[in-house]
């Protein structure tokens, strides 16, 4: 927004079998640059890389975590509550704060903070990490009651019965992520089109979009 940018899960990522990151060291240090707090949802390495996550601290910029996640590293903040939402605070370098609930996701046995992020501006943002558990149905119905409205639902496109994920979250608009990831191989890659035939049957509007385009929610 106008007065803050939140990243979650800045990765250099690596294509399995090489050596090499997809993105640059520069270009992960110039995203640090431009935004103002990093939040992690879960402890897999295309979701948590230690290097971005040392620039930010750096930097003096909050890192907000799952409880397993770097443990002990200083500079990152954990939070977890597996029996409900936890509502937080967050305190930016630039004076501006953040409005915070956290929900106790899951993808698969593996801890995974779902955050619902309030900017200064009033504006929404949830980003679900990759969800995929059933025992996450036990809160999503919910979170429309007990959340403010969410403007924008970052959500991966392969979690299991997204349509009723996205009935629970009811965002204004919502954004998958995660199609034809190039850290996995080609055979473990969700395509763009089973995307669209998933959602297609979504009543709440929703863009799908490639590496380097942008949307703009008003």
């Amino acid at each position: 927004t106008k007065s803050v940018s939140v990243a979650f899960d800045i990765s250099r990522c690596r294509c399995r079998g090489f050596q090499e990151h997809i993105i640059s060291d520069a270009n992960v240090k110039a995203m640090v640059e431009h935004c103002d707090v990093m939040f992690l949802t879960h402890n897999h390495g295309d979701h948590v890389d230690p290097f971005v996550v040392d620039l930010f601290v750096k930097a003096g910029k909050p890192v907000i975590a799952t409880s397993n996640i770097l443990v002990g590293v200083e500079g990152v903040t954990h939070y977890r509550d597996n029996d409900g939402p936890i509502d937080v605070e967050v305190e930016l370098k630039n004076g501006k704060r953040l409005k915070v609930k956290i929900y106790p996701g899951y993808q698969s046995k593996l801890l995974n903070n779902v955050y619902a992020v309030t900017t200064p501006e009033n504006y929404t943002i949830c980003h679900t990490g990759d969800l995929s558990h059933k025992r996450n149905f036990s809160w999503i119905p919910s979170v429309k009651e007990d959340s403010p409205r969410i403007d924008a639902l970052l959500l991966n496109c392969w979690t299991n019965s997204p349509l009723k994920a996205v009935e629970g979250f009811n965002p204004r608009i919502v954004v998958t992520g995660h199609e034809n990831e190039m850290g996995h191989t080609i055979d473990h890659r969700e395509a763009y089109w089973l995307t669209f035939k998933k959602y297609a049957a979504l009543e709440n509007n929703y863009v799908v979009m490639a590496w380097g385009e942008w949307y703009t929610i008003k």
